[in-house]
């Protein structure tokens, strides 16, 4: 098939999925990442357990074809699954950082007078991007107040 093709089916259908990728979740959860990391395994596992060698005949076309696009076909899972790890690193570590410093906020605001509560709320409020009530809503939703 031509890839100019005028055919407007064809030119809207989505993308395949990449076979290691049972979901199309747009980017990928750990979880999804960890699977594709499993069945990029069993291949790898699959092609080494493969007698490829002069005395066995050697690799036709077909399957030296076939060879270089089981590797590419790992290789670029492995180097979406890599990126998309140090994505999910770099957002847990957000997340983590974020909830460290609101706990901290609020064993100070516990411990402080109101005047001095508020001077720190304003302050913490205008580092994170918010209205002081956002963040005082925030602050209560996480200490469950």
């Amino acid at each position: 098939m031509d890839i100019s093709s005028s055919d407007t089916r064809e030119a809207e259908a989505p993308l395949p999925l990449h076979p290691f990728f049972s979901k199309s979740s747009s980017p990928a959860s750990l979880t999804d990442c960890l699977d594709a990391i499993d069945r990029a395994n069993s291949v790898v596992e699959m092609i080494n357990s493969l007698e490829l060698g002069d005395q066995n005949g050697g690799l036709s076309e077909r399957a030296m074809f076939g060879y270089y696009w089981v590797n590419s076909l790992v290789q670029s899972a492995l180097t979406y699954i890599s990126i998309r790890l140090n994505e999910l690193h770099l957002e847990f570590d957000q997340q983590a950082q974020a909830q460290s410093l609101v706990s901290g906020v609020v064993q100070v605001l516990e411990s402080m007078e109101e005047p001095h509560q508020d001077q720190l709320l304003s302050r913490v409020a205008q580092h994170m991007g918010m209205e002081v009530s956002e963040l005082f809503d925030t602050l209560k939703d996480i200490s469950g107040d």
